[in-house]
């Protein structure tokens, strides 16, 4: 069994971001082409603040927590 990421470096790569989400790698560089994740480049790498995704993780919880509104359509 895998353990637990421990990060201490304050800037990540993709598969420690991929590892912390708990999602495929393929998936962060989708989110990343979509510009839906913070990102930036250094060199060939992509490179994460991990401040920056602890708060793109927020944004995402309180999105998916506040109501949808739905349209009232007349009868």
């Amino acid at each position: 069994m895998k353990q637990p990421l421990k990060i201490k470096s304050r800037m990540l790569v993709v598969d420690e971001v991929a590892r912390f989400l708990r999602m495929h790698p393929t998936t962060i560089y989708r989110l990343i082409k979509s510009k839906k994740i913070p990102a930036f480049r250094v060199g060939s790498e992509w490179r994460f603040d991990r401040e920056e995704v602890d708060r793109w993780i927020k944004t995402q919880q309180n999105i998916a927590s506040s109501p949808i509104q739905k349209e009232k359509i007349p009868i």
